[in-house]
């Protein structure tokens, strides 16, 4: 089984995942230990739901949820 999350900025959206194993993706960014740091980069939001391809990834991931769902036992 895979837990999926999104992270939305306006229109923009970054998909993350985590397997059973404890398998992040993206990769975890560690934090400082010394400072409040903002260390994501502005590329994991690479999806904009406004466009085709946004809204086509959205939809398969939300596919892909739905049909995980189905395969749990009763």
């Amino acid at each position: 089984p895979v837990l999926h999350s999104v992270s939305a900025f306006g229109t923009k959206l970054c998909f993350y995942s985590i397997t059973k194993a404890g398998l992040i993706s993206p990769e975890h960014i560690l934090a400082s230990t010394q400072y409040v740091t903002d260390t994501a980069p502005v590329g994991r939001w690479n999806y904009d739901i406004l466009t085709a391809e946004g809204e086509a990834e959205l939809r398969r991931i939300v596919q892909v949820i739905t049909t995980e769902c189905a395969q749990l036992p009763q």
